[in-house]
């Protein structure tokens, strides 16, 4: 039986690309959540000051699944 090894630099890569597209999904998230609740007044748990500028273009050309695979 033998095992094939994956070179850890690829895995390595795979993942930090898998933690980008994470990251644009979750700032997704979070700006459909503001403004969803865009009339509701924040409470203190639920603002947030770390919320950076997105650039939307390329939000959403890492958002467009069919070119991913």
């Amino acid at each position: 039986m033998t095992f094939l090894m994956k070179n850890p630099i690829d895995v390595l890569r795979m993942k930090e690309q898998e933690l980008r597209r994470v990251e644009v999904e979750v700032e997704a998230l979070r700006i459909t959540a503001r403004l969803l609740t865009d009339d509701v007044p924040p409470t203190k748990a639920s603002q947030r000051q770390d919320i950076s500028p997105v650039d939307f273009d390329a939000l959403a050309s890492s958002l467009d699944t069919r070119n991913r695979w």
